[in-house]
């Protein structure tokens, strides 16, 4: 864990993200939920975070807004389908802090989920987003 990477994400103000199928790990916060505007978001559902692996982040989300919201408790809501992991090998990525072009060998498919990885199996866009995509 690096201590200039503080967060995954950080939401701010009145910011309306939304983040699917994503892998945020290794992070001092996985996710800074940065007043109200945000939180107030979060419930209303403007801001969605969905099908997101979240790994080996010492504290998975915070806040700063003086409510009873709890970023933690909205993220591993069960119908968002977020998967929160303590460790970093958990996400089954083959190598993911060997980044290139300065990886230790030739080897430059660091990021690439294993056989067993969650990434592979566990997430899907909405049905309404590939609606929208009109492919």
């Amino acid at each position: 864990m690096n201590s200039l990477h503080q967060r995954g994400g950080h939401l701010r103000r009145n910011s309306l993200p939304k983040i699917y199928n994503s892998i945020v790990m290794g992070y001092r916060v996985g996710f800074r939920f940065d007043a109200s505007g945000v939180w107030n978001a979060s419930t209303g559902d403007t801001i969605q975070i969905r099908n997101t692996i979240m790994a080996r982040n010492l504290r998975l989300a915070d806040t700063n807004a003086a409510s009873s919201f709890s970023p933690t408790s909205w993220l591993l809501t069960g119908s968002y389908s977020n998967n929160a992991y303590q460790s970093n090998a958990e996400a089954g990525l083959t190598s993911p802090f060997n980044i290139y072009p300065d990886p230790s060998g030739s080897n430059v498919n660091n990021w690439v989920p294993t056989g067993s990885s969650p990434a592979l199996s566990e997430q899907a866009l909405p049905i309404r987003i590939l609606q929208d995509l009109k492919l």
